[in-house]
């Protein structure tokens, strides 16, 4: 019985966001103990332009959307079409994105906000609905989904900030 892996990777560059999809035969993986054979794949890859200096991107599959902060924005990439809206409102830089696709939330750390923030936008609306002070430099906020909690690493203290959406 053939089976086949589908690896995608997103990596964010300079230029944009690169989409990477990768397909081959799971033979080509298993090459025994000790032996690592290369598979012959095609990667097709797009670039889309989203300006600033993207960060961290989080996508939202009941949706369709991605969303990458870029600096002193953020940008929301519908799937379907590549297309491109720009949210504006984070103050400097964004340093980390989340989402809560049951809530229909996006959370983005600001590490230069004046006393650091998290900014909580409307998936619905795309406008920044809140502003939640949680220390200085917060990165790379984590939402659990079924509980509605969110988690905020603030670097600079050993610390992680925990509160609900």
């Amino acid at each position: 019985m053939r089976r086949i892996v589908l690896l995608a990777a997103a990596a964010l560059t300079a230029g944009g966001l690169a989409i990477t999809t990768v397909s081959a035969g799971s033979a080509a993986f298993a090459a025994g103990p000790g032996r690592t054979r290369v598979p012959d794949v095609r990667i097709r890859t797009h670039q889309i332009h989203v300006g600033g200096h993207p960060g961290q991107a989080a996508v939202d599959p009941r949706t369709g959307t991605a969303w990458v902060g870029t600096g002193a924005e953020i940008v929301r990439i519908r799937e379907s079409t590549g297309r491109v809206k720009t949210i504006t409102g984070v103050q400097n830089n964004a340093t980390g994105v989340a989402i809560d696709p049951a809530a229909r939330k996006v959370l983005v750390a600001d590490d230069q906000d004046t006393g650091s923030s998290v900014f909580i936008l409307s998936e619905k609306t795309d406008q920044i609905t809140s502003k939640i002070g949680v220390g200085f430099f917060p990165s790379n906020p984590a939402i659990d989904p079924v509980t509605g909690k969110a988690y905020v690493p603030i670097a600079f203290r050993a610390t992680v900030t925990e509160f609900r959406i």
